[in-house]
């Protein structure tokens, strides 16, 4: 069963009043994008898939709901969904899964350090011929690992690091980089959705202290072959 998020409660009794239909739509939305300024990617898009399952049930021709499905694009814009096409199963089944060596037990880490690197060799390894010594580095351990899966398999990755530079007060700036998905999944959107996970848990990184000073700049690194991920971000 489902775990009740919260929000649900706020939106009892609503009954067959539209105005307060549209107000459970509004607070599913204002939820979504809450969680996700959190660094709560997951059960921010789960509170968007709630607030498009209500909205699909107003009538077509109530003026109200162009106005909440206005608002409903805004906030997928947000969680980085834009480029989503809205008839792929795959939108709501991806589960974002953030990994670091020191917040994760060690067999857990290890276990999804396994994942990772499979997915790594994948692209950067086989697709690209980067040595596989070239490709690991002393930077894993210290960094936040974001896996994206559909069901139990991994389909697109990134990681993020800190890079300390200057001396007294230094300054962080952000990297990702290792961004990859896997050959049969890509032009789905899933890309946009991790980098959309790495901008929400770099957030959450600096509103929390965890990261001191705040990161001030953000450095996505990509091969310079990938050439459509180059034109994508400029």
């Amino acid at each position: 069963m489902e775990k009740n998020d919260g929000v649900d409660e706020k939106i009892q009794g609503e009954g067959d009043n539209m105005k307060v239909k549209i107000l459970a739509v509004s607070i599913f939305l204002d939820s979504a994008t809450t969680e996700y300024e959190q660094g709560n990617y997951d059960k921010a898009l789960k509170l968007l898939q709630k607030a498009k399952g209500r909205i699909e049930k107003l009538p077509h021709n109530h003026p109200s709901r162009k106005i909440v499905l206005e608002s409903h694009e805004k906030v997928r814009n947000i969680l980085g969904l834009s480029f989503y096409n809205r008839s792929d199963p795959f939108s709501f089944s991806v589960h974002y899964k953030l990994i670091s060596k020191s917040t994760c037990p060690s067999h857990v880490y290890r276990n999804f350090s396994d994942l990772i690197s499979l997915i790594r060799r994948k692209v950067f390894c086989n697709e690209l011929n980067i040595p596989e010594l070239i490709e690991q580095d002393e930077k894993d351990d210290d960094s936040v690992h974001i896996l994206a899966r559909i069901g139990d398999a991994p389909v697109a990755y990134a990681r993020i690091w800190m890079n300390r530079i200057g001396t007294g007060q230094k300054t962080n700036i952000a990297v990702i980089d290792r961004f990859c998905t896997l050959k049969n999944y890509r032009c789905k959107g899933l890309g946009n959705g991790v980098l959309a996970q790495a901008k929400a848990t770099l957030l959450n990184l600096n509103r929390t202290g965890v990261v001191s000073p705040p990161s001030s700049l953000i450095v996505i690194e990509i091969p310079v072959r990938i050439t459509q991920i180059q034109r994508k971000l400029e």
